[in-house]
């Protein structure tokens, strides 16, 4: 009797299971968002006369560039990571105060898995600060070097200056150590994801050396497309030369070279008088150029004679001192820039 009983309540069961995993199932479907966005924001902050440059990638990966010159950072901060506390990697490009205070304040708040910074001396108390709260927290450090490289999600970072290691070495012009960094940054969404055979997918492993996968024994990796944004601290026309020098000895002087060629460039020094040269311009070609600048600063940057051979190389000009905060995003649109006004 009960093998009975149980064959015909599973006789009843069955279809009415059927039933609601079909209801489940609709409901289910019914609600599925569009395919997710896999984009990365570079978020160049409104700091005033400073920079601070945050790249904030999909799987919480972060990375900051300089600190800005107020305690204001922190608060910054939390208003773009939310309820995330660490930071993958800190760039202190140089140590003066308009890209170093921010720092101070936010090594309370977040955890930092490794700095990157040039070591020369400098001995202001602001530096001595933050040079303390480094050591308190135990903060891994590297000195940058050309040729050094830093995969944080999906950015590449790759150190093209200085030239050698200037840790505890003291310098005429702190401009000049400035270290500069150009970052390459992938992005996709779900629905963009092809499988290519690695050999037939060209600088793979620069691009996306975090998405490689083998499947059955054939490796693959994930196409996407990619965008290039150089950070230049606070470099003037010396090191502009010297990089020339180094990456473009066999191009000719209008034309843009393969190392220095960005999307987005990070005008150096606030667009200073001294920087931003026409052969420099003319190699990188940038399609979008932000200057990090404060309103009615008293160095009188950006310098027009600046911003006019910025404007002869065609690049969309954007200044925090008009335009506010501003965003570079690299998705499913491809590269898009917007302001905060």
């Amino acid at each position: 009797m009960r093998a009975i009983t149980q064959r015909l309540s599973l006789s009843v069961l069955v279809p009415v299971l059927i039933l609601v995993g079909s209801a489940i199932y609709a409901v289910v479907e019914r609600a599925r968002p569009p395919a997710a966005v896999t984009a990365t924001r570079v978020s160049v902050l409104d700091v005033g006369q400073g920079d601070a440059i945050l790249i904030n990638g999909p799987g919480d990966a972060e990375i900051l560039i300089d600190g800005g010159p107020t305690p204001d950072l922190a608060r910054a901060l939390s208003r773009l990571l939310g309820d995330d506390r660490t930071i993958d990697l800190v760039v202190l490009t140089h140590p003066h105060a308009d890209h170093l205070v921010g720092f101070i304040g936010a090594l309370d708040r977040y955890t930092v898995d490794r700095l990157l910074m040039a070591g020369v001396v400098h001995t202001t108390g602001e530096y001595e600060r933050f040079l303390e709260a480094v050591r308190d927290r135990k903060i891994p450090t590297t000195i940058a070097v050309a040729g050094q490289t830093y995969d944080v999600g999906p950015a590449h970072l790759e150190v093209l200056y200085p030239f050698e290691n200037l840790s505890g070495k003291r310098v005429d012009n702190l401009n000049s150590s400035s270290i500069v960094v150009m970052a390459t940054v992938s992005g996709m969404t779900n629905d963009e994801i092809r499988m290519t055979p690695f050999d037939k997918l060209r600088d793979y492993r620069r691009i996306l050396p975090e998405r490689a996968k083998r499947v059955e024994g054939s490796t693959f990796a994930i196409r996407a497309s990619s965008f290039r944004l150089l950070l230049t601290g606070d470099a003037e026309s010396d090191v502009e030369q010297a990089l020339l020098n180094r990456y473009c000895a066999d191009r000719a002087d209008d034309a843009p070279c393969e190392r220095l060629r960005a999307d987005v460039l990070k005008v150096p020094h606030h667009g200073s008088q001294d920087s931003s040269s026409a052969s420099f311009l003319a190699a990188v070609a940038p399609q979008h150029a932000i200057i990090s600048v404060g309103e009615r600063n008293d160095y009188g940057h950006p310098h027009r004679r600046a911003l006019k051979r910025l404007e002869r190389t065609g690049a969309r000009i954007w200044r925090t001192d008009l335009h506010g905060g501003i965003t570079v995003t690299f998705g499913e649109e491809g590269l898009s820039v917007s302001s905060e006004r």
